[in-house]
């Protein structure tokens, strides 16, 4: 944590991850955005997991402690009911995302920073929602369960790429549309530029795929044409987002109100890709 002594203002830099060649997702590197904190009275004592504790002992006798669920009530849910849970859970999270981003444009007062929080902040910011869409629906075959092999949302988007590139290379291309192929052809072409850095981990490089296609105005177009290709079928299930197509529709849908906007991103978060 980082606190200013003129503003009494305290920031916290979440991380959490670890770093190195082929551990967890394999980052040398990590863009940290500060989340900041709440500011409490000179009383409060703050705590090395940036939660704070008032020094009244009465107070904290007087809180009341969080209500625990039943075992057996958690055993009896089914994994549909915790699936249609989750996925209503997701779309409240991207909702609550782009109309803060939308708010953002239409104020017209906030400056970059505020937009960086938007997108990249833990949790609530876009990309951490598309993380969670990219997640949902995705299919455990019997090895990752057995080597406990984590899923990341880049690998999906690395071989949507890899099999668009073996699309344009063939005749099919061509009952595409202008459009369509100006779009994977840009996808391509930025999946390489992101690949070549060799420093970002695969969430790393997620969130800059995210960013950038948000930025370009090209991601509510390009996720369609990703869920048509035969690795979506293979890598998820349904329900899902890539899969089902009213989610779908939804997502897309949603995304593209965020077309009438220039997004200026700090330097920071595009990597010098333009």
């Amino acid at each position: 944590m980082v606190r200013n002594e003129v503003t009494a203002q305290t920031y916290r830099f979440n991380c959490g991850r670890w770093f190195g060649r082929g551990v967890d997702d394999g980052s040398l590197e990590r863009l940290l955005v500060a989340e900041i904190l709440p500011q409490v009275d000179p009383d409060a004592e703050v705590l090395a997991n940036g939660m704070i504790e008032r020094s009244s002992k009465a107070h904290s006798r007087s809180r009341t402690p969080p209500r625990a669920r039943s075992p057996s009530t958690a055993r009896s849910e089914s994994t549909n009911s915790k699936s249609r849970t989750r996925l209503t859970e997701i779309q409240q999270q991207l909702g609550e995302a782009v109309n803060a981003i939308v708010k953002h444009f239409y104020c017209g007062v906030g400056a970059r920073s505020e937009l960086t929080q938007l997108l990249c902040a833990p949790e609530r910011g876009l990309v951490s929602v598309m993380v969670a869409v990219f997640l949902y629906g995705r299919q455990d075959s019997i090895w990752s369960a057995r080597f406990f092999k984590q899923h990341y949302p880049w690998d999906y988007v690395e071989k949507v790429c890899a099999w668009f590139f073996e699309l344009i290379r063939m005749e099919d291309a061509k009952k595409l549309t202008r459009e369509q192929r100006s779009l994977i052809s840009h996808a391509c072409r930025l999946v390489r530029k992101i690949s070549s850095n060799t420093a970002l981990g695969k969430d790393g490089k997620f969130q800059l795929f995210i960013l950038v296609t948000v930025r370009d105005h090209v991601l509510s177009g390009l996720l369609p044409l990703m869920a048509w290709t035969p690795v979506t079928a293979q890598l998820y299930d349904e329900p899902s987002f890539l899969r089902t197509p009213h989610n779908l529709t939804y997502l897309a849908k949603l995304l593209s109100s965020l077309n009438e906007f220039q997004f200026n991103l700090e330097k920071s978060l595009t990597y010098g890709i333009d």
